[in-house]
């Protein structure tokens, strides 16, 4: 079972909040944390509408099993986004 989220969802609080900057994470269930084609689509687009509303998207977390994480970031996911 998927569940896709929306950028503007997950924005919401942080504009409602006056917060600077977000972290977002989520689960695979799977525990693989190797980050699906829509894991990639959702972070470009969550740090392009982040980027329009002067809000920091500071990092994109998939957690797995036994304290495995992927940083999106760290992944350069957010630069791709950026140099396009």
């Amino acid at each position: 079972m998927s569940s896709r989220a929306i950028s503007h969802d997950v924005v919401r609080n942080a504009i409602l909040s006056n917060a600077p900057s977000i972290i977002v994470a989520h689960n695979h269930p799977s525990g693989d944390i190797t980050p699906s084609k829509a894991d990639i689509s959702f972070t470009q687009e969550l740090y392009k509408v982040c980027e329009l509303l002067q809000i920091k998207l500071l990092e994109h977390l998939i957690i797995g099993f036994g304290g495995s994480y992927l940083s999106m970031k760290s992944k350069d996911i957010f630069g791709a986004a950026s140099n396009e």
